[in-house]
Formats: structure tokens, sequence, C-alpha cells
């Protein structure tokens, strides 16, 4: 099995090799600190199965990211390296494409090689802390999303392309205050940016 290693934090990168060097199963073909050069060595390293941080490019987001990789290279599994416990954030890498979910606050180095060997089997890998009965219950219907009025108008402006200051000027609110709700809104979606966040909102029914 051919596998290449994304993730910018050096450390990482080579705690997963050192963990995969004597499975003499797997070769490494490409290990990545940032996502151009991924995207732009995939092709030429024809993996068979890709170790995603979510993270690795805090500029795209993981949505933007999967689907950028998708139109790259022809199928390819994929375990995501992440921060998030968030249902229906994985729930969503699921629908995807992604075939296992790896969080960074489980015991990673215990669980990447059975990860690999369940993807391998054409089976899907769910992290401890993700709960799986979580990520099943939300897969029965959308989340229903308690947000008050002046997060939705944001969230709206936003999506429409307005920037912070725009919003602010729109709205008539003080600019910290549209950071704030921005901030906030990105947390509770488990996304680091606007792309991720309207994309989000978008998939869960509240942005047209």
């Amino acid at each position: 099995m051919r596998i290449v290693i994304a993730d910018d934090v050096d450390l990482v990168s080579k705690g997963i090799e050192a963990i995969l060097k004597d499975w003499h199963e797997v070769e490494i073909v490409g290990v990545y600190q940032a996502f151009p050069d991924l995207l732009r060595e995939l092709p030429h390293t024809r993996p068979d199965l890709l170790l995603l941080d979510d993270r690795i490019d805090p500029e795209w987001g993981i949505v933007a990211m999967l689907k950028q990789i998708q139109d790259t290279v022809s199928p390819i599994g994929i375990i995501v390296l992440g921060g998030h416990s968030d249902g229906v954030m994985v729930r969503d890498l699921f629908r995807l494409g992604v075939q296992g979910y790896l969080c960074k606050r489980d015991a990673v180095a215990d669980l990447l090689i059975p990860a690999i060997h369940t993807v391998r089997q054409g089976k899907v890998f769910l992290s401890p802390t993700a709960s799986a009965d979580q990520v099943a219950a939300l897969m029965e219907g959308r989340q229903r999303w308690k947000l008050d009025t002046e997060a939705v108008n944001i969230l709206h402006l936003l999506a429409e392309g307005y920037s912070v200051g725009g919003v602010a000027q729109r709205l008539k609110l003080p600019v910290n205050r549209v950071y704030w709700v921005r901030s906030k809104l990105r947390r509770r979606f488990g996304v680091d940016n606007n792309e991720g966040l309207i994309s989000r909102a978008t998939a869960e029914g509240i942005l047209p």
C-alpha cells in the first residue's frame, strides 16, 4: 500500500513515519507540509491512501481541500487527522468520500495502524472521540441549529461576499461585534474560515 502523509507539523509527520516504518506492507511515497505541494504531486505519487491533516492549509478548509483532491486524482482512500469531534462535521467528511477520521485528541499512535487496516478492507474507521452514535444520529436528519437573527444576518452577508467591515456597515454594528459573531459561528460549525462556514451552513439548510 502506497501512503502519502500531509501535515503542516513536521513532528506529526515524523511520528507517523516512525509508526509505519516497520510495517513492510506499506510504502510512504510522499510527505508534504503545504497543501499546494500535495495537490501538485498527488498525480505523480499515485498513493493508495492519503493521511490528511484537516488544517494543513487554513486558507482552504477541509471541505474545499477534499473537493480539490477529488478533482485532481482518481478516487483514493483518505483518512483525515483532525481536532474536531463534532458529529456534523465528521458526517460531512464521510459524505465527501473520506473513509477514516482520527481525532488528534485520541491515542493516534495506537489507532493509526488499525485505522489503515480497516480502510484497506473497504470499511469505515471512526476515532472514539468522534462518537459513532452521535454521527449515526445526525445521519438521520439535519441538526436543528438555533441561531439568533443577528447571527443569521451576518452569515447571509458573508455568503454574499461582504467583508467584515462591509457587514458591519450594512447592519450598523461595531466591527468588533461582527468579528466576535463570526468567530463564534466558526467554532460552532467546527471550521476555520469563511469558505468552510458557508459550506457547512449551506449543507445544514441555513443558507440557500
